[in-house]
C-alpha cells in the first residue's frame, strides 16, 4: 500500500502549465493588440479579460468561452504548428471578431 501511495505521488500533474501569448493588428490604425491565455486547470484559462471556461478541447484546438461579460465571447486556440487564435464577440448589433498569431511560452 505504501508503494502504491508513493507511486501516485511521483506521477507528474497531468495538466501542464500552458501560456499562450496572442496578437493581432487592429485596423485601420495598425495597432497591435496582445492577449494572454494561461491554463489554470483542465477546465479554465485566465486571460487578459477574465476567466474563460474550456468548452471543448482536442489535439487540434481549445475552445474557450466566457458568458459573464456583457456579451458572450468565444476564443479558439489552434494547437500544433499553427499556433493561431480566433475570437468572436457576440453583441446586439451582431458578431465582431478578430484573429492572429500566438506563441506558446510555457
Amino acid at each position: 500500500m505504501k508503494k502504491l501511495l508513493l507511486l501516485l505521488l511521483l506521477i507528474p500533474n497531468l495538466v501542464m502549465a500552458e501560456t499562450w501569448v496572442c496578437s493581432y493588428v487592429e485596423k485601420p490604425d495598425n495597432l497591435i493588440n496582445t492577449s494572454t491565455y494561461k491554463r489554470l486547470n483542465d477546465k479554465e484559462f485566465a486571460t487578459t479579460w477574465g476567466i474563460y471556461e474550456v468548452s471543448y478541447e482536442n489535439k487540434e484546438h481549445v475552445v474557450l468561452s466566457q458568458h459573464k461579460a456583457p456579451f458572450p465571447v468565444t476564443t479558439v486556440l489552434f494547437k500544433g504548428n499553427k499556433n493561431k487564435f480566433m475570437t468572436a464577440l457576440f453583441t446586439e448589433e451582431g458578431v465582431d471578431g478578430w484573429q492572429g498569431d500566438c506563441e506558446v511560452v510555457e
